[in-house]
């Protein structure tokens, strides 16, 4: 079975990975120079723009931001390459890259704009219409790439097997303790595959499609005030890496409501695999396994 779409999954090597940190230093540096950071979820960073933002200061650190980014797409690149063939049919999850290295963006009542260090004083111009606040919804988060469940399966069967072997050199150097803790591990995976092979049974498991969950994510709307005879103006929003706004209210309110019907729908966690399913079939089917009352 072909995947919904095939997974990009590649092994980072240390000098990449080192260039990864030197870049996310950059980011954070920069952010630093424009404002305070008014929310942080690993590479989410929203940032309420400052008062007085250093047009010199500013375009330094974004060039720096801009050649760390290079380096590390670089030593990306060149990792992807060296992997291709390794990485034929499904491959393992040993290491995943966070291949998102859009630029900061700034969020005005217009949308989003790229804050690069050749548009520094139009930006910083930009920043200057102020939103009255912004609203903020929590969401589960998932690597890119979406699996097969035929795929999913042979991942946590290639994980199975490595856990046994972590199994076997615990007990052959006597330590007891950490062995008990892998098996228990193993036994977690039993579970996940039993809960994989389920569905998989399904006259329509084609139709289903699997994602690996990397935490939570956040969506966020920052509403405008009225200009002239307009109402207020709401712009949603989501973050990459760095989002800057410029806000009277710098707290940041919840978001009850969804915003828009989704094509699939949640049907079980298995583990750090979450399965989906068209939406008209998604009640059926947890109805049918007794997960009615799940909820992703």
């Amino acid at each position: 079975m072909p995947s919904v779409l095939d997974p990009r999954i590649i092994s980072l090597s240390k000098p990449t990975l080192r260039r990864y940190a030197d870049m996310i230093g950059a980011e954070q540096a920069f952010c630093r120079i424009v404002g305070t950071v008014g929310h942080a979820n690993n590479r989410q960073t929203l940032v309420f723009a400052g008062a007085d933002i250093s047009p010199t200061a500013t375009r330094a650190a974004l060039r720096e931001l801009e050649n760390r980014r290079a380096e590390y797409l670089q030593g990306a690149k060149d990792d992807e390459e060296a992997s291709r063939e390794r990485r034929a049919g499904v491959g393992m999850f040993d290491t995943i890259a966070d291949q998102s290295t859009q630029p900061p963006r700034i969020i005005t009542r217009w949308g989003e704009r790229d804050f690069t260090s050749e548009n520094v004083p139009e930006i910083i111009d930009a920043l200057k219409d102020r939103a009255d606040f912004v609203r903020m919804k929590r969401f589960s988060a998932y690597r890119a790439g979406t699996l097969t469940l035929a795929e999913a399966v042979a991942e946590i069967e290639q994980r199975m097997i490595s856990q046994r072997r972590f199994i076997e050199n615990s007990i052959e150097a006597s330590n007891y303790a950490r062995s008990d803790a892998q098996t228990e591990k193993f036994h977690e995976m039993q579970g996940i595959r039993q809960t994989l092979l389920r569905l998989a049974d399904l006259s329509d498991a084609d139709a289903l499609h699997v994602r690996i969950r990397s935490g939570h994510g956040f969506r966020f709307r920052a509403r405008f005030p009225t200009i002239a005879e307009t109402k207020w103006t709401t712009v949603p929003f989501t973050i990459a890496n760095v989002a800057i706004v410029n806000a009277a209210d710098r707290g940041l309110r919840g978001v009850d409501k969804r915003e828009k019907p989704a094509a699939f729908g949640f049907v079980v966690s298995a583990g750090s695999f979450a399965v989906f399913a068209p939406l008209e079939r998604t009640a059926e089917i947890k109805s049918s396994f007794g997960w009615d009352l799940i909820e992703d």
